[in-house]
């Protein structure tokens, strides 16, 4: 998840919120996950932005499901055409 959006929910539970009203909102595991991310704040100043390398190693795991998805949608396009020329 987003660091702004962690703060976010953080942010709204500091303000009054319950965890789980907020868990249900964003949809997450449940209420422990933004009691968490609240006790990780309150430890450490702020919720710990993800470090450059894990952002990298995301966004070439995106990148790679964005060309599989590309690759099924091409697979279907065509299929689509071969069913309407009567060959499929």
């Amino acid at each position: 998840m987003p660091f702004a959006l962690k703060h976010e929910v953080v942010d709204r539970f500091i303000a009054g919120e319950t965890a789980r009203e907020l868990a249900r909102e964003y949809e997450l595991g449940g209420p422990d996950v933004v009691l968490r991310w609240a006790r990780q704040q309150r430890k450490c100043g702020r919720v710990r932005e993800q470090n450059e390398s894990d952002l990298g190693a995301e966004q070439d795991q995106l990148r790679r499901e964005y060309e599989k998805l590309q690759a099924e949608k091409a697979y279907l396009k065509k299929l689509i055409e071969l069913k309407a020329q009567g060959r499929f």
